[in-house]
């Protein structure tokens, strides 16, 4: 029997020209590839940098604020912002009842100078553990457009006539010191109060040309320093840092 012969196989693939484009095509568009992902990474890294350089309100970086000839007349009112802001749930989950009847916020405006941006307010709060307390807020900002040496000296020339005042406000002194982490220079005092009250604390703190003064005290019973300094620290941050955002550097 003749045994028949198996018909040749054809070859496989693609050959000729045709394989000369598609090898090209195909390193063609590994390249582009390639040089798409790094131009990609490139324009994220940017972005980045220009968002973290960005502050959340959408003002510039820290250290380089310009005078704020243009700041609104009511962009420092941090006895509103104590009341509303998110970050001081400290302060808000004590029940504050505002007591004093008149409104001391005071404000020149954009162009005056000096511009002395001052308030006070004070208010009833219930502590669980504690019973009633009393919290005083006011403070003072430097915000025309004097050089940064003149800004900062009025406010450290406001800073020493405080602590002086600031411990005439307890018959009896027990603790004092300073608080880090929170503004440029601070201090604090604990004890007697003079007049109504067991125990007062008593804050002062400077954040660029700007003087922050928190008092606190309990007129149900006696109150540690810890107890005050805790709520101290947990609202003084967001205050600072609207002062910080609004005020020159």
């Amino acid at each position: 029997m003749t045994e028949e012969k198996a018909a040749p196989r054809k070859r496989q693939g693609v050959r000729g020209w045709r394989a000369f484009f598609l090898v090209f095509g195909c390193g063609t568009t590994a390249a582009l590839l390639v040089v798409g992902t790094f131009v990609g990474a490139v324009r994220m890294l940017g972005s980045a940098v220009t968002q973290d350089s960005e502050s959340p309100g959408g003002g510039v970086a820290e250290g380089s604020w310009e005078p704020p000839s243009a700041m609104p007349a009511d962009a420092l009112k941090l006895c509103r912002h104590i009341e509303r802001s998110p970050e001081t749930a400290a302060f808000t989950s004590m029940f504050p009842e505002r007591i004093d009847d008149d409104d001391d916020y005071k404000d020149p405006g954009p162009g005056a100078n000096p511009r002395l941006v001052f308030d006070d307010c004070e208010w009833s709060l219930q502590s669980p553990e504690n019973g009633e307390w009393r919290f005083v807020l006011s403070y003072y900002a430097w915000a025309s457009q004097d050089s940064n040496e003149v800004r900062t000296g009025r406010a450290e020339d406001r800073f020493s006539g405080l602590s002086s005042k600031s411990q005439q406000r307890l018959s009896e002194v027990s603790g004092s010191g300073e608080v880090g982490g929170i503004v440029n220079k601070s201090r604090f005092w604990y004890g007697s109060p003079q007049g109504e009250g067991y125990s007062r604390y008593v804050f002062l703190g400077q954040a660029r040309s700007s003087i922050l003064q928190i008092e606190v005290s309990s007129i149900s019973q006696e109150v540690s320093s810890m107890e005050f300094e805790a709520l101290v620290e947990g609202v003084s941050p967001a205050l600072v840092d609207l002062l910080r955002r609004n005020i020159p550097a």
